[in-house]
């Protein structure tokens, strides 16, 4: 014997979720904006219903979250055919010259110095090394003469090569830094021996390419 219950189980009230209106009645989705200011959800002719939930909120609009507006490149460029230069035995400061994008947390870029606005980032950098045996790469607060972060992946090219046999070695960092302000910064590669002319990265020369021999890429997390 099967008993049919009607209407003596109440159901729950949805509409403040997203995927439904605010008559509580199922309709198709057609477009969703998300922006620091809100979330604006549009239902076929209708655009009077929101996402209100604060989980739908934070999802979408991600507390004023947007990515591309929240990371910034810096790179050392030199024209086509153009060496790194020479490298010393011990620091040398990467010549990072160029924004390539700016997501409104670098101030200026002068002279090798890169001044980074307060907040906390994860941060990679990575620049390329020929002969000089042993080296690691940190980025230094040049306004306390500190390390900020010299988490850097270890990296070794010998001492002993002959031109005609130069190689471009990646040393690569990669950390979440805290910068308490604005702080001038500078990538600095360490040597464990000098290495003349195009020890700090040997040009590509290819043809309609610049050469690229360094590069400082920060995402903001808060």
């Amino acid at each position: 014997m099967k008993i049919l219950l009607r209407n003596s189980i109440s159901q729950p009230d949805l509409s403040s979720y997203a995927q439904k209106n605010v008559n509580n009645a199922w309709t198709a989705k057609q477009t969703f904006s998300a922006n620091a200011s809100g979330v604006t959800q549009s239902y076929g002719t209708s655009n009077s219903d929101y996402a209100t939930t604060a989980f739908v909120q934070f999802a979408l609009e991600g507390k004023g979250f947007n990515l591309s507006n929240r990371f910034s490149i810096v790179e050392e460029r030199k024209n086509q055919g153009i060496d790194g230069g020479g490298a010393v035995s011990g620091v040398n400061v990467r010549n990072l010259n160029t924004i390539q994008r700016n997501g409104g947390d670098i101030n200026s870029v002068s002279g090798s110095l890169v001044t980074i606005k307060a907040g906390i980032y994860f941060m990679l950098a990575s620049a390329v090394s020929n002969r000089g045996n042993g080296n690691k790469l940190y980025l230094w607060d040049n306004a306390n003469a500190n390390g900020i972060s010299t988490r850097s992946l270890s990296a070794f090219t010998g001492s002993n090569l002959v031109d005609s046999a130069s190689q471009n070695v990646e040393s690569t960092l990669q950390d979440v830094i805290t910068l308490t302000a604005d702080t001038p910064c500078t990538l600095r590669h360490e040597y464990g021996s000098s290495a003349p002319n195009d020890g700090l990265g040997k040009a590509s020369n290819r043809p309609g390419y610049s050469e690229m021999y360094s590069r400082l890429v920060l995402f903001r997390l808060s």
